[in-house]
C-alpha cells in the first residue's frame, strides 16, 4: 500500500527458528560432577533450546561427569 505522502506500507510475516546461545562455561559449571540422569534433567529445565543430547562417558565405568571442567569435552551440533 502506498500512502498519500508517497510512503510504502508493507506487512511481512517471517518464519524461522530462533535459538538462545548456550554459554559453554555456564553449561560446564552446571553439569560438572553430575550423573547422566541429573544432566538430562538439568538440560530439560535450564536449557530448553537443546533438543537432543548424547553422552559418552569414557572409560565405560565412569558414572558421572568430571568435577574438573577442563576434562569435559563438548561437541555442539547445530541443525
Amino acid at each position: 500500500t502506498i500512502t498519500q505522502a508517497g510512503n510504502m506500507v508493507a506487512d511481512f510475516k517471517v518464519k524461522g527458528r530462533v535459538y538462545d546461545e548456550v554459554q559453554s562455561d555456564l553449561f560446564l559449571l552446571k553439569i560438572k560432577n553430575k550423573k547422566k540422569e541429573q544432566i538430562e534433567k538439568l538440560i530439560k529445565e535450564d536449557f530448553p533450546q537443546i533438543k537432543n543430547i548424547e553422552f559418552k562417558f569414557s572409560p565405560f565405568w565412569i558414572k558421572k561427569a568430571p568435577s574438573n571442567i577442563e576434562k569435559i569435552k563438548l561437541d555442539w551440533v547445530l541443525n
